[in-house]
């Protein structure tokens, strides 16, 4: 379940997602800084969204990089209710992050003077969409995948169990059977 210790067994792919976030906000990163020079230099406008996305792409760095590595390295650290309480902080602040660009960019397009903070502003809030929308995908597989199986099995250090994915149709060795009995009256023998 949720609640258990130790990281639930993931199939590849998500590990795909995890390290194409990382890239994507290393991106926003580069973007963010570019915008956060372009207001300095010029001090008649100011938004606070490079700031906030710069501090999102370093909390994305920690939320989805960690986990994937105590993941690898150290799975009896994994504790569910914290990966899952930071993945939907996590989704929750990609929303607003690319709502913030997508309100400042539809700003800055709209004036001539502030084109390059409006279309790099408009970039940032595309990619941060693309982060928001793996973010939830992240957040749930991750919750689906945690709720398949509530007894980690690599939690005894054991890295060739982590490859295999436990399915639905595992075999199961069946209970033991009810033995039938004939119904026998108690009274039988009586008049």
């Amino acid at each position: 379940g949720l609640i258990a210790r130790g990281a639930p067994t993931f199939p590849k792919f998500l590990t795909y997602t995890k390290v194409t976030l990382i890239i994507l906000s290393v991106i926003i990163l580069a973007l963010a800084s570019y915008v956060l020079y372009i207001q300095n230099s010029t001090l008649h406008y100011y938004s606070g969204v490079p700031e906030y996305l710069i501090f999102l792409t370093i909390f994305t760095w920690i939320v989805y990089g960690v986990p994937l590595a105590i993941e690898y390295k150290a799975p009896q650290f994994y504790y569910r209710m914290v990966v899952l309480a930071a993945f939907s902080l996590s989704s929750i602040f990609w929303l607003t992050g690319w709502a913030w660009c997508a309100y400042w960019a539809s700003y800055g397009i709209s004036l001539k003077e502030w084109a390059t903070f409006g279309s790099i502003m408009g970039a940032c809030a595309g990619l941060g969409a693309l982060a928001w929308i793996l973010s939830i995908a992240e957040l749930g597989f991750f919750c689906d995948f945690a709720l398949r199986n509530s007894d980690p099995v690599h939690a005894r250090n054991s890295r060739s169990e982590r490859v295999l994915l436990r399915t639905q149709h595992e075999v199961q060795t069946p209970g033991p059977s009810q033995q039938s009995y004939t119904t026998q009256s108690v009274y039988a023998g009586q008049p």
